[in-house]
This record gives C-alpha cells, sequence and structure tokens, in this order.
C-alpha cells in the first residue's frame, strides 16, 4: 500500500510514547496550521519547528514536516495535506508530493507511526 494510500484511508497509527515539543514561538497559537495563516509568522522552511522523541530517539522537524505532523494528526487527506504545504511555499503540488511521502515513510521507519 503507497503512502497516499495509508494516509487517505488512516490506515496507520500514532505511539503513544512520542513526546512532542513545539518551538517556543509557536506557543501563541493553537496548532501550526493556525500559524501560518498568520500574515506575521516567519518561519524559515528549513528550521526546526517541532521536536518528535521516542525512547531516546529525537527527530527534528521543519515547518513542513510540522505541517504534514499536523495533518496526520487531523486525519487530513493526502491531497490536503499537499495543497497546504504547496499553497504556503508557493511550490509545484508534484514536489510537495515527494516530500510529505518521503516524510511519513521517515515517520514509519523511525517508529513515529505504524501501519495498521
Amino acid at each position: 500500500m503507497e503512502t497516499k494510500e495509508i494516509i487517505n484511508k488512516c490506515k496507520f497509527e500514532f505511539l503513544n510514547e512520542v513526546i512532542e515539543q513545539k518551538d517556543i514561538r509557536l506557543s501563541e497559537y493553537k496548532s501550526i496550521l493556525e500559524a501560518i495563516k498568520d500574515k506575521n509568522f516567519k518561519f524559515e522552511a528549513d528550521s526546526t519547528v517541532l521536536v518528535l522523541a521516542k525512547k531516546g530517539k529525537m527527530f527534528e522537524i521543519n515547518l513542513i514536516g510540522a505541517i504534514v505532523w499536523e495533518g496526520l494528526k487531523k486525519k487530513f487527506r493526502f491531497e490536503k495535506i499537499v495543497k497546504i504545504i504547496s499553497d504556503f511555499f508557493e511550490a509545484d503540488p508534484k514536489l510537495i508530493e515527494k516530500d510529505v511521502n518521503f516524510f511519513f515513510q521517515e515517520l514509519l521507519k523511525n517508529g513515529f507511526v505504524k501501519k495498521l
């Protein structure tokens, strides 16, 4: 089953032992998705905005990864996650699809989510 299908059919789960810590600059927002709607929100695409930790593993996540993570938690479809990111960064959706696919596979490989 490919990433798009796994996400769209919610054939994955988050592992309970994962701890997440958002960047302090995000504390005034309820979510990362809310933050990127704010015209005053300023983050470089490659700067760390979220850290995931699990049994001694730490995973520093940039803005794109953080949007994917939050979209997954909200059970957004693959296409919606891609659209949010491509709209925010004014980027080609085909490139963003590859990023989302890669990031989801990294989450699986590192044990932050698992397939059902």
